[in-house]
């Protein structure tokens, strides 16, 4: 939602409960990337070409025709249905641009919380015709992505390359679960897909591309294998209190 002032301070009281969240220290850096990401400093929030511009690793997704997904219909064209899938589920006013409480809200859903939220928004992110399931299409684009993402996280991927393609191997793993997964039913419900993922661990690679500030869990081992870095190279016993 376009608004011509600052960014909104997020306090504790009159706020929706979810965005409670985060601490004011991660507030305080989710605001500084927000602010630093937007051109037009007079309407702050977050355009489309903004949006890729914070999580650029989204780019990476695998390319898609749109007739392959004939039931679903672009205002603009974008050369990668996700993306325009991940800013929509951003934008829940469907203002056009994402605020500055939308974007911390959905990242709250990302990164701090539980398993099974995590699941709807990776769910949600490529149920690209909003109909509540998962066609054989938008399940392929999923598992394609998230070896994609997964070769990205860990580096394995030329530098400077535009596009990541998936061996051989790893198409065969794509056709054997999507096989798996649609045998019953060509329909891949919420419940189905949970089923799967809880067996899958894998499947939240995924969401690392949309972290920009570390949980509390990462915060404390960073700290941890600080401290014991300094004791190896110092030899002194050093207690973390993180």
């Amino acid at each position: 939602m376009s608004k011509n002032v600052e960014v909104p301070k997020v306090k504790k009281e009159n706020i929706d409960p979810r965005l409670n969240r985060w601490n004011s220290r991660q507030i305080h850096l989710l605001k500084h990337k927000f602010k630093e990401s937007i051109q037009n400093k007079k309407i702050l929030a977050l355009t489309k070409k903004e949006f890729l511009n914070i999580f650029p690793q989204l780019k990476f997704l695998p390319k898609v025709n749109l007739p392959a997904l004939i039931n679903f219909h672009f205002l603009i064209p974008f050369p990668q249905i996700v993306i325009e899938s991940a800013f929509k589920l951003f934008d829940e006013d469907k203002s056009g641009d994402i605020d500055f409480r939308e974007f911390c809200y959905i990242l709250s859903l990302i990164c701090l919380s539980d398993v099974e939220e995590k699941l709807r928004f990776i769910f949600g992110l490529f149920d690209v015709n909003r109909n509540n399931y998962l066609t054989i299409t938008e399940l392929t684009l999923l598992l394609k992505s998230l070896l994609i993402l997964y070769k990205v996280y860990f580096n394995n991927y030329q530098k400077g390359q535009d596009t990541i393609l998936l061996n051989k191997e790893e198409k065969n793993w794509v056709e054997k679960t999507s096989k798996e997964l649609s045998e019953k039913n060509s329909k891949i419900v919420f419940e189905s897909f949970q089923d799967w993922a809880g067996e899958n661990i894998n499947v939240f690679w995924m969401l690392n591309i949309f972290e920009l500030v570390p949980s509390a869990v990462k915060e404390n081992e960073v700290m941890n294998n600080a401290f014991k870095n300094i004791q190896k190279k110092t030899g002194k016993f050093l207690v973390s209190l993180f």
